[in-house]
């Protein structure tokens, strides 16, 4: 399979076929409480756009730096305000975020700067962790090593109707034939993301193991499944404003 990453000129040319169908219109980002960069905002356009086709999902693979985390966060916070009055859900579970241990504090941080109390969320961590506080959380949020530990037990407590699975550095599953990449392939959800800036670390199986989370083992070609933006790739285009030069100090100890 041959592996088409989308580039900014193929994004906006996808995003103007679905024009007035599937867009974000600037009025419902006014009340957000965070300034978003020309090119966040044509992230959401992107992550609308594959909410509302198969496999219902994508792969976001910007540089670390270009504010996946926030625009993810504004993402959620669009739908909930948008299904407010969705009383009568079909999912057990809203959204469930996977991350690794080390930046799970500034997801939930970061969340509450973005969001405040508009978005509550239920950290599933610790021996205490309980799955009946998540039926009310707008966000539930977990590691890969809570989601592998919990896959072993007779009765997985994870084991729901997601409506949305997020994967932050997904690279985490690029193993495919580790326990954690299964037991996260296993979950079910109606929509599916892979957050990462690194999508191939040693091949191009790394980048196949994220389109068989996508897809559901069932790969398919399609070049509007992954965004990816590299850091010059802004710049040049001025979308966000150039980075200050890093100076460097020698120290003597």
């Amino acid at each position: 399979m041959q592996l088409n990453i989308s580039c900014s000129e193929e994004l906006v040319d996808e995003l103007a076929r679905f024009s007035g169908r599937y867009t974000v219109q600037p009025e419902s980002l006014s009340n957000f409480d965070v300034h978003l960069e020309n090119h966040q905002i044509e992230a959401l356009q992107w992550i609308n756009l594959c909410e509302n086709m198969e496999p219902f999902g994508g792969i976001l693979a910007d540089d670390k730096g270009l504010g996946s985390t926030c625009t993810i966060i504004c993402w959620l916070l669009l739908k909930k305000l948008e299904n407010r009055q969705d009383t009568h859900s079909n999912y057990a579970g809203e959204t469930l975020i996977v991350c690794p241990k080390a930046i799970l504090t500034q997801w939930v941080d970061k969340i509450r700067a973005v969001a405040g109390d508009q978005l509550w969320v239920y950290e599933y961590i610790g021996k205490n962790r309980d799955i009946s506080n998540i039926y009310n959380a707008d966000i539930v949020i977990t590691t890969y090593r809570v989601v592998t530990y919990d896959a072993k037990k007779e009765t997985n407590p994870l084991d729901l109707k997601w409506r949305r699975l997020i994967l932050d550095e997904a690279q985490a599953i690029r193993n495919t034939k580790s326990e954690c990449s299964k037991a996260i392939c296993t979950l079910n959800s109606h929509f599916r993301w892979a957050v990462t800036g690194d999508p191939i670390q040693n091949n191009e199986k790394d980048f196949m193991a994220l389109l068989g989370f996508l897809c559901r083992g069932q790969l398919r070609k399609d070049k509007r499944l992954c965004l990816r933006r590299t850091m010059s790739d802004v710049q040049s285009t001025e979308q966000i404003q150039n980075f200050p030069t890093l100076k460097e100090f020698p120290i003597e100890v």
